[in-house]
């Protein structure tokens, strides 16, 4: 049975079997994550080995019977890590929201040597062989759907999303103990509310090989880069990490992340230091290896990792994460699996923001209709993102819905952007635009589709000139933002 626990997706419980930092004697045939609300088609899981693969196979399905959950089936894999990653479409509004976890599937158990005289010799034939069948490798994908184990859920499902959005890492638990554990996994990070951005299908070859299997049961080759990368051992303390940027493309970007233990409390100033591999077939290429530095918000339960990197070609990337954690604990690091763009689907640095005549009090003096925000500063709704831009002046925009937001990074954005305008408003423009225009029924705001946005909160700062001088998504401090006003400001 499923246990409940603090996580939280769209404000509401999430469950999953296996059970994040679980390690299971046996690999699993499937995995399910179950939500509170029911999910729309575009809902996906994929499931990941310690090289980066896939080993999920066809797509992902709702179940009919029980709509807020769906699962998806796994090719035959060894034993090893594999980290699950989610995205959950609210069928009744389009939230997005995302997270991810990771279990182990334990070596099988080495039997006793039996007793022997002092003269007996023991053959080399005596050992037993790790079981083992050749297959036919893929480093990307599964069987198809009609190969699914025999114990799978037989219902239909939604298609994947076109985009990465944010990922929850978990950490092992002792083996001991985490065999008998079940459940959920808790964060606030991952109530994130996004917009849904379509979706794709997910059907793959015939066949793949076991994550850590070799044809014959050897140990299946490691990709390259990836050599010197431990897998992830019984005893870890249980971790979280969500991955605040989407929105990824060839160039300088922000990497963004939150790290939470397993209560879903914030972690804060962990030595942090993220790897970048660009993954090419069935290489992982090591790039750059960068520190990450935490912004602490105003709030005790609030802040994020930043580190800022330049991908130099569009494809598919991943990160291995690698933290010492206050208390001098190293738990194994975890590896997650994006897609960098060409071109940002938002106003990238550089560019001239589309045109934006946002509502404000001049056109709809209703306060209550412009935004959620419960102490809401009128100054923030008085301005048009144009009316800005032809200022002169330099401006802050922040995409947030403050009250509606489950999460606790929606609403301390808003926040933290106030306390900034305190110090800088004689000398720069600031405009909070609410992501809906109805609250009842929940429609977005037209800005938000003016400006491409498919996630939220957004902070942009724009320069003297009208160009996008800085952009953050997710969670943003003022620790972190104040500088990027100041040389917009000089």
């Amino acid at each position: 049975a499923l246990s409940p626990a603090p996580a939280r997706a769209h404000g509401d419980t999430v469950t999953t079997a296996p059970a994040p930092g679980s390690v299971v004697a046996a690999a699993p045939a499937a995995v399910t994550v179950t939500v509170s609300t029911p999910l729309a088609a575009g809902s996906e899981i994929t499931v990941l080995d310690a090289g980066f693969r896939r080993v999920d196979a066809g797509p992902t399905r709702l179940d009919a019977a029980a709509p807020a959950r769906m699962a998806v089936d796994l090719v035959p894999v060894g034993p090893g890590d594999y980290t699950v990653q989610w995205t959950a479409l609210d069928a009744q509004d389009g939230h997005r929201t995302a997270g991810s976890f990771v279990f182990q599937v334990a070596p099988p158990p080495t039997a006793a040597p039996a007793a022997v005289s002092a003269e007996a010799e023991v053959s080399p034939a005596d050992a037993s062989p790790v079981d083992g069948a050749p297959m036919d490798a893929d480093p990307e994908r599964g069987p198809p759907a009609d190969a699914a184990p025999a114990d799978a859920d037989p219902t239909n499902g939604g298609r994947s999303p076109g985009t990465f959005v944010a990922i929850v890492v978990v950490l092992l638990a002792t083996a001991a103990a985490a065999a008998r554990r079940r459940g959920a996994f808790g964060a606030w990070w991952i109530g994130l509310a996004l917009c849904a951005a379509g979706a794709t299908a997910c059907a793959g070859p015939a066949t793949v090989t076991p994550a850590n299997l070799a044809p014959g049961g050897a140990a299946a080759p490691t990709p390259a880069g990836l050599s010197d990368i431990p897998t992830a051992a019984a005893g870890g303390v249980p971790t979280q990490i969500v991955i605040a940027s989407s929105d990824l493309a060839v160039g300088r970007q922000r990497f963004a992340f939150g790290m939470l233990d397993a209560a879903g409390a914030l972690v804060q100033d962990a030595d942090v230091v993220v790897t970048f591999f660009k993954l090419i077939d069935e290489d992982a290429v090591p790039v750059d290896a960068l520190p990450a530095t935490f912004y602490p918000s105003r709030l005790a339960a609030a802040g994020l990792y930043v580190v800022y990197t330049d991908f130099d070609a569009a494809g598919t990337w991943g990160a291995e994460i690698a933290a010492t954690l206050p208390d001098g604990a190293t738990p194994p690091a975890q590896r997650v699996r994006f897609t960098v763009a060409q071109l940002s689907a938002s106003p990238a640095v550089g560019e001239t923001p589309p045109a934006l005549a946002n509502r404000t009090l001049a056109t709809e003096p209703d306060l209550t209709r412009l935004t959620s925000d419960p102490a809401p500063d009128l100054d923030l709704y008085r301005m048009t993102v144009d009316e800005a831009r032809a200022s002169g002046k330099p401006t802050v925009v922040v995409f947030a819905t403050p009250n509606l937001c489950q999460s606790k990074v929606c609403g301390p954005v808003l926040d933290e952007v106030k306390q900034l305008k305190r110090t800088w408003a004689d000398r720069v423009n600031f405009i909070h635009i609410e992501v809906y225009k109805s609250f009842d029924p929940l429609v977005y705001d037209d800005a938000m589709a003016a400006w491409s946005l498919q996630t939220e909160p957004w902070v942009f700062v724009l320069g003297r000139d009208g160009k996008v001088a800085e952009r953050m998504e997710g969670s943003v401090t003022a620790e972190e933002l104040e500088p990027f006003i100041q040389r917009a400001a000089e």
